[in-house]
Parts: structure tokens; sequence; C-alpha cells
């Protein structure tokens, strides 16, 4: 059977309540937005990670790609 996951941002919720909605309904994971570019970092990152981790026992993260390979890996890191 496919797991089913959430995309999360800094326009979404952080609490533990937002991702327990989403685990009623189904989902099996978060997927958190870390950065962006080189110059964005989701101010919600921490609080959302911690909270998908509670609620679905682990949680992944990612960078949204501009286009600047090295420097982003970097900022990502």
């Amino acid at each position: 059977m496919p797991k089913i996951g959430i995309d999360v941002s800094s326009y979404q919720g952080s609490s533990a309540s937002y991702f327990k909605q989403f685990k009623t309904y189904g989902a099996d994971f978060a997927v958190v937005k870390l950065t962006e570019g080189t110059n964005y970092l989701n101010p919600k990152a921490g609080s959302q990670v911690t909270n998908a981790l509670k609620v679905f026992g682990s949680v992944s993260v990612y960078h949204f790609f501009h286009g600047a390979g090295t420097a982003e890996a970097k900022y990502f890191l």
C-alpha cells in the first residue's frame, strides 16, 4: 500500500495538533521545506520538524532549488 505524505512550508501550521489532523486523514509522514535559494530559511522549520517527528515518528526536509548548485547545497547543509 502506498504511503501518503504532506508537504509543509512556512504557509502551513506548525503545532502538533496541526500534524495530528493530517494523521487522522491518513497521512503517514511529513516533508518540511527548510531552505530556498541562498538566503531563505523557513522560520517555522524548527517547530514543524519537531512536531511532525512527534506525530509521525520520522520527518524529511527539502531545499527549494534556484539554480546555484554549490552555493545552495552549502546553504542547505
